[in-house]
């Protein structure tokens, strides 16, 4: 008589392991009155011991899987990041280099030092962002190659935070920063560009003028200050 046989037989008919000491489980009543209870408890406790064993390997695995989960979570939530800032960085430098192509101006009637500035600022924003947005691009791709995890063991070789500290964070501390100097130029591009565009008349000016710097001081005060921090990871106030 083995009793293991009996409980295995039980398990895959999805029923009680006590059923395996009903009578008429046993074949005759020589096997019944053989029953042996040490041998019982032997089986028994190797039942629960595998039971156990396997618990332990699906709690494993469940955690694993929990881990990967979190760590693609993460690598997501940069990713999506990076490709806002990148998105916006090109949207920015393609308006002002499109507003220079595109803008009618008489270089005899407005002033050296205007067209200067304007030129210049129009130059920055657009470095700015092309510096920001090549950055962000790449930082995402090499994000997607780095941490592509295919299976459990993935997960050991490709520590997220320490590969983000280590190798990322300047480069997109850098981005942001260059980025936030970028929309800023380009409101000062702004300026420039309303006084060269309007140039015999000065209330037109003056309104843009005021107008943009009022939002700047708005935009850098108050949502920067406050959102530009927590998005690099510092704590506000």
């Amino acid at each position: 008589m083995n009793l293991l046989k009996r409980f295995e037989r039980c398990e895959r008919r999805d029923q009680p392991i006590d059923k395996a000491m009903e009578p008429e489980r046993f074949s005759s009543a020589d096997e019944l009155s053989e029953f042996d209870p040490a041998e019982y408890d032997a089986a028994m406790s190797a039942t629960l011991e595998r039971w156990k064993q396997e618990d332990v390997r699906w709690l494993d695995e469940e955690n694993r899987l929990i881990q990967m989960s979190h760590r693609l979570r993460e690598v997501d939530e940069k990713i999506e990041q990076l490709r806002a800032v990148s998105a916006n960085g090109t949207l920015i430098g393609g308006f002002s280099l499109v507003v220079l192509a595109e803008m009618s101006i008489d270089p005899f009637n407005t002033a050296e030092w205007l067209l200067t500035l304007y030129t210049a600022t129009s130059a920055i924003t657009v470095c700015l962002m092309s510096y920001s947005f090549m950055t962000c691009t790449l930082i995402s791709v090499g994000l997607l190659k780095k941490f592509e995890f295919e299976s459990f063991e993935d997960i050991d070789r490709a520590p997220f935070d320490i590969f983000w500290e280590t190798t990322c964070k300047r480069d997109w501390i850098r981005a942001y920063v260059t980025y936030s100097l970028g929309v800023l130029s380009f409101l000062i591009n702004l300026i420039f560009g309303g006084w060269v565009r309007f140039n015999n008349l000065t209330w037109p000016g003056a309104v843009m003028t005021i107008v943009i710097i009022l939002t700047i001081l708005f935009i850098f005060f108050t949502t920067h200050a406050k959102w530009g921090r927590f998005v690099l990871g510092e704590k506000t106030d």
